[in-house]
């Protein structure tokens, strides 16, 4: 049988009846220990006179740990039920997709606003004017003919897909 020097009156003062403040002094007082070791001490003081608080705590801490999974297994989904989530999950899934593409409208549509190194907006540029500017207004000068305005050549879609095509 293992000893443990740490007394109840002591512990209780210093850790208040906490389960795992009882095992890390089991863990502590036997550092050399292994695991299986350890787990041992702690069973025979949870099962040892005195130490009842101790044990009420690890029982209801491991009831909180599960009772989601014992009340899930007792109390499964119906077939209706799990159908119904993957349609809810379904109509989910197309508001994201159409909030994503609101987004993408926005932005297209404030990128068609950036003010020009010339400090023209976008859509009033031409794309000659885009070429000269390079880098992304470069890419953009690709799609609209030298004497056409960005706005007129391009929708916010255009733009949000040269924009990502980095």
């Amino acid at each position: 049988m293992t000893n443990i020097s740490t007394s109840t009156a002591t512990f209780r003062k210093s850790h208040k009846e906490s389960p795992l403040g009882l095992f890390i002094a089991v863990i502590n007082e036997r550092p050399a220990a292994s695991e299986r070791e350890h787990k041992k001490a702690l069973r025979h003081l949870l099962l040892s006179p005195g130490y009842e608080d101790f044990l009420d705590g690890v029982i209801r801490e491991w009831q909180s740990i599960k009772y989601s999974a014992a009340y899930r297994a007792a109390n499964p989904p119906t077939v209706k039920e799990v159908t119904m989530r993957a349609k809810e999950k379904q109509k989910a899934q197309k508001r994201d997709a159409q909030t994503t593409e609101s987004a993408k409208m926005l932005l297209g549509g404030r990128l068609l606003d950036l003010i020009t190194p010339n400090g023209k907006l976008l859509r009033d540029c031409t794309g000659a004017e885009c070429r000269k500017f390079g880098g992304f207004y470069a890419r953009i000068s690709k799609k609209v003919s030298p004497g056409q305005k960005v706005g007129n050549a391009l929708s916010a879609e255009g733009i949000v897909g040269l924009w990502k095509a980095k």
